[in-house]
């Protein structure tokens, strides 16, 4: 069964299920793509749920999360080493585990140092793209690379213009639309205003523009 199928059945579920006023409810998360996308299922799909933007963590929260599983055993991190390894991070839960885990196998005393950080980024990167990124890559066409490869070079700040995406690839916005729904339903990408797109994941523009010179 397709998820499309699935979301269409407990949509249905949901909504038959308030106008019995049974105690029936769905509490979900997901990515920034899900109202978008239930909306297409089923149009009054925005009245059935309250949404809830989670985001990134704060810089101090993210901090956080690096030094209180260090401490426990006794160890600690250099001021300096933390800056870097929150700035990578983003903010991003499942980049701080990946880096945590990367720098912490990277270090060899009780004080994390900037060498440390460094190695584990390093590696932590190379997973990211080898695993996280490359996953989502290769769930695409050929013409859905191309789009993203354009979509990433065009871009300013976070987000991207479909107008200016579907220039740079010689052709019209509605002759890019079949592409672009493929995408925002692969979970790729999702429309944060009208005419604009931004990716789900951070850091998805720079690994495909590092991806580019292989589409």
């Amino acid at each position: 069964m397709q998820y499309s199928e699935l979301l269409d059945m407990l949509l249905t579920t949901q909504h038959e299920a308030g106008q019995r006023e049974l105690p029936f409810y769905i509490i979900g998360a997901g990515l920034p793509s899900v109202p978008t996308r239930l909306g297409e299922i089923k149009t009054y799909a925005e009245r059935l749920f309250s949404y809830r933007d989670i985001g990134a963590l704060t810089p101090e929260a993210t901090r956080r999360a690096f030094i209180e599983p260090i401490r426990r055993p006794g160890v600690h991190i250099v001021e300096s080493a933390l800056e870097k390894v929150t700035v990578a991070s983003q903010g991003y839960p499942y980049f701080i585990q990946q880096y945590g885990q990367a720098i912490w196998n990277s270090a060899a005393q009780q004080a994390i140092t900037d060498d440390d950080v460094l190695a584990g980024l390093a590696v932590g990167r190379s997973e990211l793209d080898s695993g996280f990124y490359l996953t989502r890559w290769q769930r695409t066409t050929d013409a859905e690379q191309g789009y993203l490869v354009a979509m990433a070079r065009v871009m300013k700040g976070q987000v991207a213009r479909t107008g200016e995406i579907a220039e740079a690839l010689g052709k019209t916005a509605n002759g890019t639309s079949v592409v672009r729904k493929s995408l925002i339903e692969k979970g790729l990408v999702y429309s944060p205003g009208l005419g604009q797109l931004a990716f789900t994941v951070p850091g998805m523009q720079d690994f495909v523009l590092r991806q580019a010179g292989q589409v």
